[in-house]
């Protein structure tokens, strides 16, 4: 009885350790040719001293937002690898970019990802979802950025300076929810 379960198990385990790299391998292909489908050049891949799970640029994003400096860390990235980067992020792809072509597209991908942290925040807009709320959201925004408007910003001028009263001048933590 105990060989049997064992024998099954050790059937499962090679099934899942043989399948995995033919998984990861289909993955791969299926990138390729959707990007290549799509006339997309691969970003350069940004080189991690972790490359499993990317924690040495996480933890120099820590270090940088401790010291007030986080941009530094992205500035770095572009500076040295180009518009586009392919990070690693908890084992996780992660292209960090400050290409607008990139921006612009329809699927901007972050949604299942960043869709259950954003949400209470910010709720169901431009920033938290893809596909067709994202375009629906882009669509409501847009008119309000027109040349002209973006060019007169003095009608936001007092609403900005009653907001920047509010905030205290020690640099303590507030909450900006109340500001709004």
């Amino acid at each position: 009885m105990l060989n049997g379960s064992i024998m099954a198990v050790a059937k499962l385990l090679f099934v899942i350790v043989g399948l995995y790299p033919l998984y990861l391998i289909w993955r791969s292909v299926r990138y390729r040719l959707a990007a290549r489908k799509l006339h997309c050049s691969t970003p350069i891949r940004y080189k991690h001293r972790d490359p499993v799970f990317g924690l040495d640029l996480f933890l120099k994003r820590v270090e940088a937002m401790k010291l007030g400096e986080w941009l530094t860390v992205d500035e770095h990235l572009f500076s040295t690898y180009g518009k586009t980067v392919l990070t690693n992020a908890f084992g996780k792809k992660q292209y960090v970019t400050m290409d607008s072509r990139n921006i612009q597209t329809e699927k901007i991908g972050s949604a299942p990802m960043n869709h259950a942290v954003t949400v209470p925040l910010i709720g169901n807009g431009s920033l938290s979802t893809d596909v067709e709320r994202w375009k629906r959201s882009r669509q409501l925004v847009n008119p309000i950025f027109t040349r002209a408007q973006v060019l007169e910003l003095s009608t936001f001028e007092i609403y900005v300076r009653r907001m920047l009263d509010l905030v205290p001048p020690d640099g303590s933590t507030i909450d900006m929810q109340r500001l709004c």
